[in-house]
């Protein structure tokens, strides 16, 4: 892997710098490339999406990796968005297709800032691979975006306190590093917190079972909690108290732990602009 430093945004930027897509370019500038046949239509059983062959050799030829001795599917996490582990020459890495939904340039390109800046301060987290031409944090190609990632091995949240607290300890670290950071947020970034569509959400899950008597009255009662709870938090100023880039995920699932420790925090992609208290609540509940 290259140097891994400070995103460096500029025409020119000296080798060994990851770059981040230029905004607002709505494509990376890569040489133009065969669209693979099928390769976003290939599934397998259970319906998880999974790379063409076509499609694999293209995108991988846009990274250094040296001699590829094994590729092994990683079947975690969204079945629309497939994964491998590649062990090769220069390492092993995880690579990602991002899901329909999910690959909106603009918000993928803010998600890859802040992970920039937290790896440049050593916090624990994978680093992005650049491409091989441009150095460029991600890579499009036949209308997807791909991301190459080195890869952490690591276990699951142990459930001990111990764990728990260094959960604790790194959503802190996560906060100071980001206090002060400078950034435009994308547009159409909201919260969880009062938030019209878990009303709607809620209101439409009786549909689910014949609208049961049953259901809609859990489901009703369920909302009167959540907009009552929402209100709530609102008298007590949430909306006035200070705001900073908080991760809005925090929970075991996206943390890795080796000995009871975090070694490294994953899956930026509900990252944005709230008041610290929403990530503590979030982990008070997961956790």
């Amino acid at each position: 892997r290259r140097p891994y430093k400070m995103p460096f945004i500029d025409a020119s930027p000296p080798r060994g710098y990851l770059r981040p897509p230029a905004m607002p370019d709505p494509l990376v500038p890569t040489p133009p490339i065969a669209v693979s046949s099928g390769a976003n239509l290939a599934m397998q059983t259970g319906g998880r999406e999974k790379f063409a062959a076509d499609e694999l050799a293209i995108v991988l030829s846009h990274y250094e990796l040296g001699m590829i001795s094994e590729i092994k599917e990683f079947a975690r996490g969204s079945r629309k968005s497939p994964k491998l582990l590649i062990n090769c020459e220069a390492g092993q890495y995880l690579l990602k297709r991002r899901a329909r939904g999910r690959d909106d340039l603009e918000k993928v390109t803010f998600a890859h800032q802040i992970q920039m800046h937290l790896a440049a301060r050593q916090f624990p987290l994978p680093h992005l691979i650049g491409t091989r031409r441009h150095n460029f944090s991600l890579l499009q190609h036949a209308g997807y975006i791909y991301e190459l990632f080195e890869y952490i091995p690591g276990e699951g949240y142990p459930q001990t306190l111990d764990a728990t607290f260094e959960a604790g300890r790194i959503l802190a670290l996560y906060h100071k590093l980001l206090e002060d950071y400078p950034v435009e947020i994308p547009a159409g970034t909201p919260s969880f917190h009062g938030a019209p569509s878990i009303e709607a959400g809620l209101a439409h899950i009786p549909n689910f079972f014949g609208k049961s008597i049953d259901a809609t009255t859990r489901c009703a009662a369920l909302a009167d909690a959540y907009l009552n709870a929402a209100a709530k938090v609102e008298s007590l100023g949430l909306t006035n108290w200070p705001q900073q880039i908080v991760h809005a995920d925090w929970h075991p699932g996206n943390m890795l732990f080796r000995d009871g420790r975090v070694v490294a925090v994953i899956d930026y992609d509900s990252s944005r602009v709230l008041p610290r208290v929403i990530d503590a609540a979030n982990g008070a509940l997961q956790f």
